[in-house]
């Protein structure tokens, strides 16, 4: 899994430390509104996926678990199946996630052309404004979408890129006219 940032304090430390564990057992899924428990490692991960077809809602919280750039690109490219997926809604803050996580992230999204709600949390992340904008350009390409709510609190951004954010905004808006609610949060 990597090592985590927050190594050095002694009871977030082996809070820390559970969380990391209890990932390793098992992650909890809400997939179509169904909760699905199952153990460890990213074979059974793929293992679930591949017994639903039709997947339309897909929810994960893995929030301190200091995931790192393999797994978050092997999710989205398991995502990449479900021709019906229409929400995703994915809680990634306080990980290890940087540049070729969130670049991987903006590839795989646009070949999601169903998708009408797309939430995601990157709080506390490594992740710069060129994969902001990497991962708005290619959410421009998914027809459907009606809501976007993205979270980059606390990653490497800069006090230009926090004045560009509104530019973001608003080229975004004019890509997808189907869009309602664009949410970015620096």
């Amino acid at each position: 899994m990597g090592n985590c940032f927050f190594k050095k304090s002694g009871g977030f430390t082996n809070w820390l430390r559970f969380r990391k564990l209890k990932f390793m057992r098992q992650y909890l899924i809400i997939m179509n509104n169904q909760k699905l428990d199952f153990k460890s490692g990213e074979k059974n991960l793929v293992n679930v996926m591949k017994k639903f077809g039709r997947v339309t809602l897909f929810e994960l919280d893995l929030k301190y678990y200091c995931l790192e750039e393999h797994i978050v690109s092997f999710l989205f490219k398991q995502f990449v199946q479900y021709k019906l997926l229409e929400k995703i809604k994915l809680v990634l803050a306080f990980n290890l996630i940087s540049y070729s996580g969130a670049i991987c992230i903006a590839q795989n999204v646009q070949k999601l052309q169903n998708l009408r709600i797309f939430e995601i949390d990157f709080e506390s992340n490594n992740i710069g404004f060129k994969e902001i904008k990497a991962l708005a350009n290619s959410l421009s390409f998914c027809k459907y979408l009606k809501y976007i709510n993205l979270n980059y609190k606390f990653n490497r951004i800069s006090l230009d890129d926090m004045k560009r954010k509104i530019t973001l905004k608003h080229q975004f808006m004019r890509q997808n006219l189907h869009l309602v609610v664009l949410k970015i949060i620096f």
